[in-house]
């Protein structure tokens, strides 16, 4: 089989496609300039579905494997992240490391939480005065009547011991935690040290045993 001459991108194309083609001119200076493939993980921190997941692992990957295809082991990634998925964060950086021999991150204005372990792992960080790295606070996935949300692993701990705390000055489990306590499942809301304790109290209203859980 002959050569295959694809036709030329025309006018309109390129007019549809126009932020895509001054990112990617943008990108190629930044990499003339650097001597240095550049990757680009810009999220929308205010969207609430931008965070770190599973589904930037294969993109990644593809990144990656074209900077290796141009030859070139020093990789700069250029990072704004809020964070996400500390599982998934480690599983960009083994890619990243298991492949390139330096990699320096950009702060273009903040990588928080998951994306500040990215960035930790790099040989160099590069920062403005107006960029931030930001605490690493493991999330919770609480069940609520609107559905579920994340709350930071402390807070939820916090709570939890607040309630231990009343339940033993009072020396009964109040009513009012029974709705909390309903939902949580040990074994799907490990503490930060990675284990949970359950206090046996006994609630005085039906005489069985309410376990709250707890460090």
């Amino acid at each position: 089989m002959g050569e295959v001459n694809f036709p030329e991108q025309t006018p309109l194309y390129h007019a549809l496609h126009a932020e895509r083609y001054a990112r990617r001119g943008l990108i190629e200076r930044v990499e003339h300039f650097t001597k240095r493939k550049l990757i680009v993980y810009f999220a929308n921190v205010a969207h609430p579905q931008s965070s770190i997941s599973k589904d930037d692992i294969e993109p990644f990957q593809e990144m990656i494997h074209d900077c290796l295809i141009s030859e070139s082991k020093h990789i700069d990634l250029l990072l704004q992240s809020g964070g996400g998925d500390i599982d998934v964060a480690e599983k960009i950086v083994t890619l990243i490391r298991g492949q390139v021999e330096s990699l320096r991150v950009i702060i273009a204005e903040r990588a928080k939480s998951a994306a500040t372990l990215i960035a930790l792992a790099a040989d160099e960080i590069l920062m403005s005065n107006t960029s931030e790295l930001g605490p690493i606070d493991p999330q919770v996935i609480i069940p609520t009547p609107t559905g579920y949300m994340m709350y930071p692993a402390q807070s939820f701990l916090d709570g939890l011991k607040r309630i231990m705390e009343d339940t033993q000055r009072a020396g009964f489990l109040n009513p009012a935690y029974f709705p909390i306590l309903s939902n949580l499942n040990p074994a799907k809301y490990p503490s930060p040290e990675d284990y949970l304790v359950c206090f046996l109290l006994p609630c005085p209203r039906t005489s069985s045993i309410t376990a709250i859980i707890w460090r």
